[in-house]
């Protein structure tokens, strides 16, 4: 009597779990991250601070 019960739970429950571990396939192959638009902003913008404090120090030099 309980093994009729049981089994069907267990059952149901392997099947959630593997259910939850499998990607997509996009996810597989894509070897990006979630956040790769913004790690590329902050790479833009700290590239445009080194250009700007290139400026700056070229400036400073020249007007002194």
């Amino acid at each position: 009597m309980v093994n009729k019960i049981i089994i069907p739970i267990l059952g149901l429950v392997l099947m959630a779990l593997a259910a939850c571990g499998s990607e997509p396939e996009e996810a597989q192959t894509s070897k990006e991250h979630v956040w790769k638009s913004q790690t590329q902003a902050i790479d833009k913008a700290r590239e445009v601070e080194g250009i700007l404090q290139r400026k700056q120090s070229q400036d400073s030099q020249e007007n002194q």
